[in-house]
């Protein structure tokens, strides 16, 4: 496409537009009122995007983002789980043996 244009003799420019004022059901926006922080506007949707997936992590609603989060989310609280239960398998047996020596030298002082 470009290069049909460019034979056409048709180059391309910027345009642009400023706005001074708006009217919005009766209400009149001053340059104040139309000025777009971008910097805020990216760091609010930054915001919303982790609250959203915090959100979807704690309700366990599934998502491609948010499955492996919810994944890990489960294996670390059962492994908490079976550590606090003394249950012994050969992945929770380091950490119930540390639980015991712990509790013991606290028992000791």
């Amino acid at each position: 496409m470009a290069s049909v244009l460019s034979k056409l003799g048709i180059k391309p420019m910027e345009a642009g537009l400023t706005l001074t004022r708006a009217f919005d059901n009766g209400l009149i926006l001053g340059p104040d009122d139309l000025r777009f922080d971008l910097t805020a506007y990216r760091k609010d949707i930054t915001q919303a995007i982790t609250n959203a997936l915090g959100l979807s992590i704690e309700t366990g609603y599934v998502t491609p983002e948010s499955a492996p989060r919810i994944i890990g989310k489960g294996f670390r609280e059962a492994m908490a789980l079976a550590t606090e239960a003394g249950y012994v398998t050969k992945d929770t047996i380091e950490f119930v043996l540390r639980r015991a020596v712990a509790r013991q030298l606290s028992w000791s002082d």
